[in-house]
């Protein structure tokens, strides 16, 4: 290992020395004292760039004028918006000399529709409407007399077609009730009076009379 060691250094020092032995000539600048001549470059066949080709032209930047076709609009139909209006009362009808026309609905019958506490056992008896009251007289709270439509006997018509047949059917009743009955709902009927005149008065439950006295 001694002797590798030796020897490696030996050949170190002997590189070192042939490098110092070497000599270098430094560079010495001398300017050149001749004529320049100009080097042309040849010019590109495909593409020549001129000064005016990067130039931004006026007429690049100017709009030209367009003509706008013109539309004739044509009226469009409003869609119609549906609105909850509130529903006009049905005007009353005015009685005609000693009739009224109008409409009769029922009432009193058992285990349906209570009755009078004076007539609970049901009967030819019917309450009278607003319009009715008016026409025969005394006011909403008159007392049964004359002048007074309380206890009064009205006659009730009903006429109905069917199968191009013609019926008329009729009925007196007692005025011993009133009710609100508005528009021309004229009376209200105890079932037994409405029976008489139209066995269906359940399902139809309204129908046009002619009430005379």
């Amino acid at each position: 290992m001694r002797k590798r060691g030796i020897i490696a250094v030996g050949i170190l020092l002997a590189l070192i020395l042939n490098l110092s032995a070497i000599s270098v000539t430094p560079y010495e600048y001398k300017p050149y004292l001749g004529q320049f001549t100009p080097i042309e470059t040849q010019k590109n066949p495909i593409f020549t760039p001129n000064a005016g080709d990067f130039a931004v032209k006026p007429d690049f930047l100017r709009v030209l004028p367009t003509k706008t076709p013109e539309i004739t609009p044509k009226p469009s139909k409003k869609p119609k918006i549906a609105q909850n209006r509130p529903q006009k009362p049905i005007p009353a009808l005015k009685p005609i000399g000693r009739a009224l026309w109008g409409h009769a609905t029922w009432y009193c019958l058992s285990g349906v529709s209570p009755c009078m506490r004076v007539h609970p056992n049901g009967g030819y008896y019917a309450a009278a409407g607003p319009m009715l009251r008016r026409a025969l007289g005394g006011g909403d709270h008159c007392k049964p007399g004359p002048g007074c439509w309380r206890n009064k006997v009205v006659t009730v018509v009903y006429k109905y077609t069917f199968n191009s047949k013609t019926t008329t059917r009729k009925v007196n009743v007692v005025l011993a009730d009133w009710c609100y009955c508005p528009g021309n709902h004229t009376i209200d009927l105890y079932s037994d009076a409405m029976r008489v005149l139209e066995p269906r008065y359940r399902i139809l439950g309204v129908i046009p009379v002619r009430i005379r006295w």
